[in-house]
Formats: C-alpha cells, structure tokens, sequence
C-alpha cells in the first residue's frame, strides 16, 4: 500500500485580467488568408433570374443592335390632295374619250389641218404626207399608253412622293403646248372641246398639290422615308 498522499483537487483554470491599453508595438496579430482573385476570363453569370423571369443583356461587340420597336405613324391625306388624285384619275378617263373623238373624227381632222398647212405656205409635199388615220391597235396603244400615266401619277402623287410632284410638272407644261397647237388648228370643235378638258384635268391637278395642306402633306410623307 501507497503511504503517498493523494493529490489535491484540480480546479478549472480562471481567466486573468485582460491588459488594458494600446498593444505593445512589438506585438504580432495574426493576418487572415488574402482571398485569391477570380481568373481572368471569368464573368458574371447572364443567365435568366428566378421565376422564369429573362434578363436584359446588351449585345456585344460586332453583334446588330436589337430593332427598335417604334413604328411612326402613317400621315393623313388632306382632302387637297384627295382632290389632286381624282383629277389625275379624271384626266386618264379623258385620254380615253379624247383618243375616241380623233378617232372617229379622223378625217375631218386630216382635211382641216391640210387646209391650214396650204394657208401658213406649208410645201405641197409636207402637205400631202400629212395623215391622221390611225389603226385601231395604234389606238388601243396610245388610250393605254396616255391612260397608263395619269393613273401612275395618282398613285404615287397621293402617297405623297416629291419626285412624282415634279414629273407630274413635266407632263402639264408638255400638254400645255399641245393645247395650244390644236386651238391654233382649225379641228372640229368636239375634238377642240375634249382636249380642252383634258387639260382642266391637268390643271385642277396642279393647283391642288401645291395647296397649303398639300404641301404639308409632300413635306412630312418625305422626312419618313
């Protein structure tokens, strides 16, 4: 038997006062690890959010620019203008009616512009040549040919293109002088009369696409296109 003592009872280690004051400028704090940058080619995940809700990305280099969804909105046609239209519409049906009545008048029309032509000391020759039968199919060409053009000036005048303003110009002042060579040649006055209103049609044309409202309509359908 052990005649040694037993050892005295262990208690638990109580914590010493805590210094107080500034640390000793000796002392060493331990430095937390530095966390390690991302890689070079990493990027942000774009892929879609929660609930099935698409994020908006802006497209990349080289890649088109999504198409805007803006539409701008059509321009109103004026009532001046629906007037033009229906004049140049007007006038393609007297292309017709005028053809038809020098057709049917085709050789009174020949005998009074030989007369005119011996009055103005016109060479016998010249005056001989001088013919205003036409064949039918020569007709159906001209009626096709004159009516063709009005009705393409009254489509694209009434979309309100400028070029056509123009071009419709060029025909006016062509017909224009055509007129005047057939009030100086004494032709029937039935052939006299349709020319005429043919030319009102052309007229009334002109006069209304340089009205205010018109003008307006030539200026706004240009800056959409």
């Amino acid at each position: 038997m052990s005649t040694q003592p037993p050892p005295p009872p262990s208690h638990p280690q109580q914590p010493g006062p805590q210094p107080s004051g500034p640390p000793p400028p000796d002392q060493v704090f331990p430095v937390p690890p530095e966390q390690s940058a991302p890689p070079v080619n990493w990027q942000p995940p774009t892929g879609p959010p929660q609930y099935g809700q698409p994020i908006y990305q802006q497209p990349q280099y080289g890649q088109p620019t999504p198409p805007s969804s803006y539409q701008p909105s059509p321009v109103t046609r004026p009532a001046s203008m629906d007037k033009a239209v229906w004049a140049m519409r007007a006038g393609a049906v007297m292309v017709a009616v005028s053809q038809l009545v020098d057709f049917m008048l085709r050789k009174e029309i020949t005998e009074a512009t030989k007369s005119w032509m011996i009055s103005m000391g016109v060479p016998a020759e010249f005056v001989s040549q001088t013919n205003a039968e036409v064949s039918p199919v020569a007709l159906i060409i001209n009626i096709a040919f004159g009516a063709g053009l009005w009705w393409w000036m009254s489509v694209f005048n009434g979309k309100g293109r400028g070029w056509a303003r123009v071009v419709a110009h060029v025909f006016f002042t062509i017909h224009t002088l055509f007129l005047l060579s057939q009030v100086a040649i004494p032709v029937p006055a039935l052939s006299k009369v349709t020319v005429i209103a043919y030319w009102a049609c052309g007229l009334a044309a002109i006069i209304f696409i340089w009205a205010k409202d018109s003008r307006r309509f030539y200026a706004e359908c240009s800056r959409q296109l």
